[in-house]
């Protein structure tokens, strides 16, 4: 899950274009411009470069899952950190009790 934008939906496009014309004034906070994008975005919002898209709250770009990690799916990329630990944990646990079952 990435914060983007549709460039499908027609009236963000309108949006955008008197936004980028200086048409528009609202309280929305979009005062940045990608110049790789052509959109305004939030201030947080940075454009990843193995993505080629801009992502929100970007924190960075994880070569594990192949995927931005931002505000929209930052708790599933911790989510899935804390299982691979427990995993790993589990697994330390058993194979030091099998150790200790084979040796007596």
């Amino acid at each position: 899950m990435i914060n983007m934008i549709n460039v499908t939906d027609s009236e963000i496009v309108k949006y955008l274009e008197a936004k980028k014309n200086d048409k528009i004034y609202d309280d929305t906070h979009l005062e940045y411009y990608c110049n790789t994008c052509g959109f305004y975005v939030h201030e947080q919002t940075k454009h990843c470069k193995k993505c080629n898209i801009c992502v929100g709250k970007f924190d960075h770009h994880c070569v594990w899952t192949n995927n931005c990690i931002g505000e929209a799916n930052y708790n599933f990329f911790i989510s899935m950190i804390v299982s691979c630990f427990l995993f790993e944990l589990l697994y330390f646990i058993k194979s030091f009790q099998f150790l200790i079952e084979k040796s007596y």
